[in-house]
Parts: C-alpha cells; sequence; structure tokens
C-alpha cells in the first residue's frame, strides 16, 4: 500500500479585527494619554507614568463614559452584545 501524503495546512489570508473593539480602546488610549505615560515609565519615573494616567482618566472622565457607552451601544446594534467593550493586543475592557 502506497503511503499516503500528509495534507498540508493552509493559513487563512484573512485577517479579521472587530472595528468597535479596536476604535474604543484607541480612543481610550488617547483619552488618558497612555503614550506618554509608558514613555514616562520606560524612562524610570514609574510614579509619575501612573500619575498621568489617573489625572489624565480624571480629567477626561465625561469623554471615556461616552466612548463606552457608545461602543455599548454600536455592539447592541450589531451581531449582538458580547462583553468585550475595548481590545487591543492582550489588554481588554469587559463589562
Amino acid at each position: 500500500m502506497a503511503r499516503r501524503k500528509k495534507r498540508t495546512r493552509r493559513r487563512s489570508k484573512v485577517f479579521r479585527i472587530n472595528a468597535i473593539e479596536t476604535g474604543a480602546a484607541l480612543s481610550l488610549i488617547a483619552s488618558t494619554d497612555a503614550a506618554g505615560a509608558v514613555s514616562q515609565a520606560l524612562a524610570g519615573d514609574i510614579k509619575s507614568g501612573f500619575q498621568t494616567l489617573q489625572s489624565n482618566a480624571d480629567a477626561n472622565r465625561s469623554k471615556i463614559i461616552g466612548t463606552l457607552g457608545a461602543a455599548a451601544v454600536a455592539k447592541m446594534i450589531t451581531r449582538g452584545f458580547r462583553p468585550t467593550l475595548a481590545k487591543i493586543g492582550p489588554i481588554s475592557l469587559s463589562l
């Protein structure tokens, strides 16, 4: 009996991201100036980085709440409601 060839796996050529979750996460990053806080923390001033996140989150509280509310409504209108509202990489924000 002839030996069969192993079937090669083909990778999917489709790359999918959730636009609502990604948009909400990018808006939250911009509202809290997370990039500036991370650069401060990487420079060695971790305390100042966390203070920057805290002060920007307090200052932009209404914008953050509006972003999360809009993301929740958009997810309810589209394919049904999943608890994840914002996600980039390993960081996600759920209800």
